[in-house]
């Protein structure tokens, strides 16, 4: 059982810390230059940019509850023509870009060079930045240092409990079990878009619900912070003890 709840720990914890971590490092990597970038595609073309062009219309904090992020820039020639993606990609290939088909009606294909991934469309190009080396890295010493931290809370919390009742250790353990359940939807959201699944074309039931992730989440944290508070207080006296 220890060991249980030491890797339940380390799970709640270290999953959101390497998604933090990873977001704090890919601020700090510098975004390529979309025109610069893109101009292996259209050679001799003026370029329009747009560096937002997905970005949902909504207050901050309900962009966060549906973890709707910013999207990519995208670029495109000026005045806009269509590409005829066939040339483009041997042209990109020569480049030495690294390409790849892209998922059926969406993008033609899509080109990796360094820390560059174009996804080329007939009429635009989307421009994303590549995770660099060191934040993959930083990545993985967050992760790490939040599933430590986590089995330690984990683990001093289940000492505070063994000093409790056993009807204070039921409330405990029932509201920590209902608090965990609801966390499990940002966990799986937080892995998705830890390793990049979240990229990819999902059916829309399956999107609706990764962005819906955050709203039982808000409960959970209330409850395992009950539970918290409950460790905090004074053991209930029985009739016996007070006798």
């Amino acid at each position: 059982m220890k060991i249980v709840l030491a890797l339940l720990g380390a799970v709640l914890f270290g999953l959101p810390a390497a998604l933090l971590g990873r977001g704090v490092a890919e601020a700090g990597q510098p975004d390529p230059d979309p025109a610069a970038t893109v101009a292996v595609l259209y050679p001799g073309q003026a370029i329009a940019v747009e560096k937002d062009p997905f970005r949902a219309d909504q207050a901050a904090w309900l962009r966060f509850m549906m973890d709707r992020r910013d999207g990519a820039p995208m670029a495109a020639p000026s005045p806009n023509a269509p590409l005829d993606t066939t040339t483009a990609r041997a042209r990109v290939e020569a480049e030495g870009w690294q390409t790849s088909d892209g998922p059926p009606d969406t993008y033609a294909f899509s080109a990796t060079r360094g820390e560059v991934r174009l996804d080329v469309y007939s009429d635009f190009t989307t421009v994303h930045k590549q995770a660099a080396w060191w934040v993959i890295a930083l990545t993985i010493v967050a992760g790490l240092a939040g599933a430590v931290l986590g089995a330690w809370l984990t683990l001093s919390a289940r000492r505070l409990a063994r000093h409790k009742t056993p009807r204070s250790r039921t409330v405990i353990r029932e509201t920590a079990v209902v608090g965990v359940a609801l966390l499990v939807p940002l966990l799986v959201q937080t892995a998705l878009n830890l390793f990049g699944v979240v990229d990819l074309t999902l059916p829309y039931s399956a999107q609706l619900l990764v962005e819906l992730a955050r709203w039982p989440a808000v409960l959970g944290i209330l409850l395992l912070a009950a539970t918290l508070l409950t460790l905090r207080v004074a053991d209930v006296k029985t009739p016996a003890s007070r006798a």
